[in-house]
């Protein structure tokens, strides 16, 4: 009987250890997180070879954002995800707008981890006259350890339809879905 009794207590000590870290692993906050507007200017680009347009920096206090949203710090980050990512430029015309992209991907760095990944990508773009585009974001990919840090890196890389005739002023505007927890 005493042997029972012990059995039985050990399988609901188990069972309650068992529970408890579900529970742990379940407390957790989304944050969104929005770089402050991004400028940069692509230059005239008179090639149709694939080449890098740009390549610009933003500066995101990770670990300020969560602990003004959270109990929690940039420590505590279980996912990181690209939301979206919307260029928009001031000065285009009829020749000089994102339709001139035949395609183009987005590259992505941090300082904590150098490595550039592709964030956004779009192999077919259309030949519209835009003078604001929205990036297919790479869906599901895990930033996580690109964010334990406050400077970000994006290079634009692509080929272009036609060439350009000015610079190009462009804003960007960068959203991230983080999730802190325990």
């Amino acid at each position: 009987m005493r042997k029972s009794i012990i059995i039985a207590l050990a399988c609901c000590g188990t069972a309650l250890f068992s529970a408890c870290n579900k529970v742990i692993d379940g407390v957790g906050v989304n944050i969104g997180m929005q770089s402050s507007t991004v400028d940069f200017t692509i230059p005239v680009i008179t090639s149709t070879n694939d080449t890098s347009f740009v390549a610009f920096n933003s500066h995101l206090d990770i670990d300020s954002i969560i602990r003004a949203n959270s109990q929690f710090s940039a420590n505590n980050i279980k996912s990181a995800k690209l939301e979206s990512v919307t260029v928009s430029f001031e000065n285009g015309d009829e020749v000089n707008n994102f339709g001139a992209l035949q395609n183009y991907k987005v590259l992505f760095a941090s300082n904590n981890k150098p490595d550039m990944i592709t964030v956004a990508q779009n192999d077919n773009n259309p030949d519209d006259h835009s003078s604001e585009i929205s990036l297919p974001v790479v869906t599901g990919q895990e930033l996580k350890d690109y964010f334990k840090a406050t400077e970000f890196s994006y290079i634009i890389q692509g080929r272009m339809r036609r060439a350009t005739t000015k610079e190009l002023n462009c804003h960007a505007v960068i959203k991230y879905k983080v999730k802190v927890g325990l």
